[in-house]
Order: structure tokens, then sequence, then C-alpha cells
């Protein structure tokens, strides 16, 4: 086991107090901390103590991918860890975004190497040649608008905001050919030659709403616009949908309520910005703690508020349309968004004897979210209620902690005790360094080696314990 040490993030919309009360050794940071990153991705490392040295862990797998990721691992991926563990705080929303396709993050890297562009400029679209799929889980309560919602519900939220945009909108969406533009169908994919009238009519809804303001168009309604005001008011009228008479379902009337409550808090970070009008467009999530949301490659979110762990592919892509100080790039954008109306993906999550294992199908990465003397450490660790589709199905599900897996243990709270290398029943140490023991305490962190084999997790006593991630492969 090695110690890692996070790399902050302290953009503009991360939280002055949440990440520092779960990690000490950054509560003398100023300002916000949005972020903290514990991984291997080349342009933001972790720091790894090996002895008395520190050294970067992408180059620390590089020196030694068989001991530090284990033969299948390294086979698979070459010497990289596969995937990105994050801590994330959101005080107040951020970017309307998508992550871009395989094929489209190696063609925008390579694109954008030849260009000159230096891999750390603000105006980067694509940091490395990987796309990017993500899972997030709850630590708190946790908002966000992701994917697109069914579109009668897209076009109930959207008739409520009494402005030209979102009448143009709505006609958009009901497929009004004297509506449609060129320029919003000259923006479309290859693969929109597959899509169906739905998904076209969605993209030029969406294209609508994230492209206003830049004169793309010789329509009347470009101009700047204080959508605050309009969107409360929108909320408001949300707030009689299902009086006697109404032919609104249940379902309807609380996706349109959240999904404007969403695009209204959005507006009062960016009341200028028309791409708070794609959220009336999207799906409203609210995670409890401990529930969590599968992000896939094109499928459009934001965040709004709350306090998340999120595991990723080993990716720093992020094209941004709006809702964002930084830097947009929406041609890309457009050429990466899946616009079709489904659900918000999850994970499937398994109860184990100690928390929850989730596991969104991919081999890049899993996360267990496990709690250590506990009475009820399943309820303990997630808040765990009927209605969230937990599986009890460890038995064919292997922990992480079991797998010889390069893998991430951090210390969410209390004490815990952690452990590699066993004795075998001849009577042998298994796993190469032998028994080790570290104990954690609340924000330490430890990257465990492959070599390491099996880990086990305890409080040391009856008196100790605490919550604990642990990251790891999906194989």
């Amino acid at each position: 086991m090695i110690p890692i040490r996070p790399v902050p993030k302290p953009y503009a919309w991360g939280s002055y107090d949440r990440l520092q009360s779960l990690v000490p050794s950054m509560r003398d940071m100023r300002g916000p901390l949005a972020e903290l990153w514990y991984g291997g991705h080349p342009q933001s490392p972790s720091m790894v103590v090996l002895g008395d040295d520190e050294m970067a862990l992408d180059a620390a797998i590089r020196r030694d991918p068989e001991h530090m990721l284990g033969t299948v691992v390294s086979r698979r991926w070459g010497p990289a860890l596969p995937y990105l563990l994050k801590m994330i705080a959101v005080r107040t929303p951020l970017s309307l975004q998508v992550h871009p396709l395989d094929f489209e993050a190696r063609a925008g890297f390579h694109r954008e190497n030849a260009a000159g562009v230096p891999l750390d400029a603000d105006v980067r679209s694509f940091r490395d040649d990987r796309g990017k799929s993500e899972m997030v889980v709850a630590l708190d309560d946790f908002r966000a608008s992701i994917g697109f919602a069914p579109v009668a519900l897209q076009l109930a939220a959207l008739r409520l905001i009494d402005h030209d945009l979102a009448r143009l909108m709505v006609r958009l969406l009901e497929g009004d050919a004297v509506a449609m533009s060129s320029a919003a169908d000259d923006c479309m994919p290859p693969a929109a030659a597959l899509w169906g009238r739905s998904e076209r009519n969605i993209f030029r809804a969406f294209w609508l709403a994230v492209m206003a303001g830049q004169g793309v168009c010789d329509c009347d309604v470009w101009e700047s616009t204080d959508w605050l005001p309009l969107l409360i008011a929108a909320q408001d009228r949300a707030s009689r949908m299902g009086a006697v008479g109404g032919a609104e379902t249940p379902f309807m009337i609380d996706g349109v309520r959240s999904a404007l409550g969403n695009a209204v808090d959005a507006a009062r970070t960016f009341p200028g910005d028309s791409a708070v009008l794609a959220l009336a467009m999207m799906n409203a999530v609210h995670l409890a703690p401990g529930v969590g949301a599968f992000i896939s490659t094109g499928v459009p979110h934001a965040y709004i508020r709350g306090t998340a762990v999120e595991i990723m592919t080993n990716s720093d892509n992020v094209l941004r349309a709006g809702l964002t100080v930084k830097h947009r790039d929406v041609p890309n954008l457009l050429r990466n968004l899946r616009p079709s109306p489904e659900p918000v993906r999850r994970p499937e999550s398994f109860a184990v004897a100690d928390g929850v294992l989730y596991r969104p199908g991919l081999d890049e990465f899993s996360l267990k979210y496990g709690v250590v003397n506990a009475l009820d450490p399943y309820a303990a660790a997630v808040g765990v209620s009927d209605a969230h589709p937990w599986y009890e199905t460890s038995a064919i599900v292997p922990p992480p902690e079991c797998v010889d897996r390069p893998r991430v243990l951090v210390c969410l709270s209390g004490e815990l005790r952690s452990r590699v290398g066993h004795v075998t029943d001849a009577g042998a140490v298994a796993g190469r360094g032998g028994l080790r023991t570290v104990v954690m305490r609340q924000g330490d962190a430890v990257f465990i080696p492959a070599a390491d084999g099996p880990v086990s997790i305890d409080g040391g006593n009856e008196t100790t314990g605490g919550t604990y991630l642990l990251a790891s492969t999906g194989l």
C-alpha cells in the first residue's frame, strides 16, 4: 500500500468547506475547492510516496506496470491506470457538457496537436485521446440534469416559458418544417443518418438553445435576455399544474417542476445564458446519499448542487456548450451529442456485507462504498430504502478487496485498518510485499498495487470504524 495525495482543483463552482471537511489536509486552502483527483491522468497525476521519495502515480506505474497494475490490466490498457477517481463539491451549477465518443476523442486530440494547441491551454477541448464515461454516486443530496426527458415533458416545460425562443424550440420539437434551420442540420454528425424524427427534432431544439445569441440564424429571438424572471414565472405556472380538470400525470408534473427548478438555479448563476433553456429539455435528477447514476459518452448533463464521488475512464475530455466561464466548444459537442429521450441509467448496485458495490458494466472501473463496525453497515453506507434498486448478489459479484487489481482506498470518516497479504493454509505469505497494515483516518488515501493481492478493511477493534471508498477496475 502506497500513500497517495489527491490533486485539488479550485474551480469557481466549488465549495468553500465541504471537501475541506472531508480531507483535513485541504483545510488550509483558500477559496473554493471543487474537485479532488485520485489517479494517474498525465495532465494532473496524484503524487505517491515511495519510501523517502515522492513521484507522480503515472510515472510510478510506467516504472513497474506489472507490480502496480497486474498482468491483466497492463496487457489490456498498457502502463496506465484505466480509471480516475474524484470527489466533487458543487456549490453553484456548472457547465452544460458532453463527453466525447472514443473515435471523436482520438480525432480531436490529434487534430489539436497538429494545430499546435498546448495540452494545458484554456482553449483546448481534447486533453487526451480517450472517450469518457463516468459514474457519479452521491455523498449527500445531489442534484443534476442528465440526458433528455420524454418529448412530452420537454414540450410541457418549454410551453410554460413566455419567450419567443422557447416557443420556437417547441415548434422545432413538434417538427414544424417552417421553423427548421438548415444551420442546425449542418451541425448534425454523420450518425444522424440513422436517427429518427424525434432525435432530429430534439437536436434542433437543443441547438437553438445553445446557439442563441451567436448570430447563426436570421430569426428575431437572439436578443440578450435575463432568463431568471422568465423561468421563475414558468416555475410558478408549473406549481399550478395538476389542477382540477388537468390532464397531466404525476410523473409529468414532477418532471416539469424539477426540470424548471434546475433551470432556475442555473439562471441565478448565468442569467444571460440561453443554455438554461436546454435544462428544461432534460431529466432532473435527485440522488440521495449512496444512489448513483451512469453517464455514458454523448449524454448531455449539468451538475446543480451537492457532494459526490465520481469514477470514470481515465480522461479529462469535456465539451461544453454553456453555463460556464470556461472554454465552450459547441460544434464538437453537437458532433458527439446523443439526442435520444431516455431515462437516467443507474449502475447495478449490489449489497455486500459491509456496504454497496457499484458496477456500471464497464471493464475500466467499479466502486465500493463501505462501512466498518456499524450495526447495519448496508443502511449506514447508503441510507437504503425499499425504493432503491439494490441486489443481494454478493455471492456472484467479487468485491474489489479480493482481486489482484490496482485499487484506490479513501477513508471518508472515522478510523480504519487496511491490511494486505495473508497467510495461506499452507503457511505461506500471499502478496509480494508480505504482511502489512496501515491505520487510516479521515482523508487518508492509499494506492494498492495489484501485486499486494487481497486487502482486508476493518476497524482494528470494536470501538473504531468509519466509511470508505474503494475504487478498482470492473474486471
